[in-house]
């Protein structure tokens, strides 16, 4: 893979931790809120129980999951050197998540991507080179071609259902690229 893409949420103090679902009631049987948890208690829960249970399996096949922090996902990256990071901000988490990036030296290895105009026009006020990847849902080819320039995003990422080739088509001919 090019890119792995994982959701960055903050926990109620301030630690930034990789889980795609606001709550764990889809992993495990204890039903926490990431914004309202401590980074201690979320790691004393067992994200592969539910999976396990699910699918029959045993501890041995199946080993216990704790969450992850972004910033040992990061140091992960940097180690492997294979794939890039592209981080989506769950919460208002641009800045701190930056901070870390920067710190790390890590900037050519990551990239954001959202449908927030404003989380995605942060990042690159704080850092322009950071490849941004803008998800836009349903496309409106002409205005998101001239939003992205504006603020130098380098992909507009459409859903599935709307794409054509002829978006695709205008988009590359702006000079953009094109994740669906």
């Amino acid at each position: 893979a090019d890119w792995i893409e994982a959701d960055v949420r903050t926990t109620s103090d301030g630690k930034l931790v990789l889980l795609h679902n606001g709550t764990t009631k889809a992993y495990c049987s204890e039903d926490c809120s990431v914004g309202g948890s401590t980074y201690a208690k979320l790691r004393e829960l067992d994200l592969a129980e539910k999976f396990r249970v699910n699918k029959g399996l045993s501890l041995k096949d199946c080993p216990r999951h704790e969450i992850v922090l972004f910033e040992d996902a990061l140091d992960l990256i940097l180690k492997e050197r294979k794939a890039r990071l592209s981080i989506q901000p769950k919460s208002d988490c641009v800045d701190q998540v930056m901070e870390i990036v920067r710190r790390k030296n890590a900037i050519g290895w990551v990239g954001f991507n959202d449908v927030s105009l404003a989380k995605m026009r942060r990042v690159k006020e704080l850092e322009p080179s950071v490849t941004v990847f803008w998800d836009r849902g349903r496309l409106d080819v002409d205005a998101d071609i001239k939003t992205a320039k504006l603020h130098g995003f380098e992909w507009l990422v459409p859903n599935r259902k709307d794409v054509t080739p002829d978006k695709v088509k205008k988009i590359h001919a702006a000079g953009i690229k094109v994740g669906v």
